[in-house]
């Protein structure tokens, strides 16, 4: 898809291993904190879609939809 778009990529891990949580202090952990300060521009995670997280970043529509 990159080559027949035009654009380029980088797949990389998350070293904390942790991209859910809003620490006390007001500032996000792990992926959150990566789409918040721009060091990554989308993610692809099982990251629920919560209003804290809707308020920081932009979400797709879900695909799946677990719990009530």
């Amino acid at each position: 898809i990159a080559n027949e778009e035009g654009f380029d990529y980088e797949v990389f891990l998350n070293p904390e291993n942790s991209n859910k949580k809003l620490e006390v202090i007001g500032t996000w952990n792990g992926l959150m904190r990566d789409l918040v300060n721009d060091k990554a521009y989308k993610a692809i995670s099982d990251l629920p879609i919560t209003n804290e997280r809707s308020e920081a970043v932009d979400f797709t529509m879900p695909f799946m939809k677990l719990g009530d």
